[in-house]
């Protein structure tokens, strides 16, 4: 894209007309690089995950979302060491295994909360949390509010938007 860039600037006084279309070829080029996602295997090129690697670390999270898990579990399944997996994946993903981990099991639990009327020690213990109070300093940590005030919160939300419909 540079070079599609400093192209036009060298043709924009001479040719307008031929700068005009570097300038739309750089545009193009900024449209299809928008248009990836994270798992694509240019990341693996700039020290990210490849796409076969993505789908078997997020395949490995989903299926042990409720025990424990390790860095060097999911290293292994894709063939890197530890630290190096980290590093990769932090980059493709934008966060830390453990980080994605926290996130997915939240997401989960916030769903369970929504559809069953389950405690929230089951829940939490469900997702692989240790206790209630260890699941309620991490939802909190990453949702700035509590299980319950979450939960009361989009329950008085969904009641209000069924009385308005």
């Amino acid at each position: 894209m540079k070079l599609v860039l400093t192209q036009a600037q060298q043709t924009v006084s001479s040719d307008p007309m031929g700068a005009k279309r570097f300038v739309d070829r750089a545009l193009e080029l900024l449209s299809a690089m928008a248009g990836r996602t994270v798992a694509d295997d240019s990341a693996y090129d700039s020290g990210g995950l490849a796409s076969w690697q993505v789908r078997r670390a997020k395949s490995m999270i989903e299926a042990r979302l409720s025990g424990r898990l390790l860095v060097s579990d999911l290293a292994s399944t894709v063939r890197l060491s530890p630290s190096h997996f980290a590093r990769a994946f932090k980059r493709t993903m934008g966060c830390s295994p453990h980080h994605y981990l926290l996130k997915r099991r939240i997401e989960c639990a916030k769903e369970r909360m929504r559809t069953t009327d389950e405690p929230l020690a089951q829940i939490a213990l469900a997702y692989g949390f240790s206790d209630q109070a260890h699941f309620t300093r991490c939802f909190k940590r990453h949702e700035g509010e509590t299980p319950t005030a979450w939960y009361r919160r989009v329950t008085s939300e969904s009641a209000r938007s069924r009385v308005l419909a």
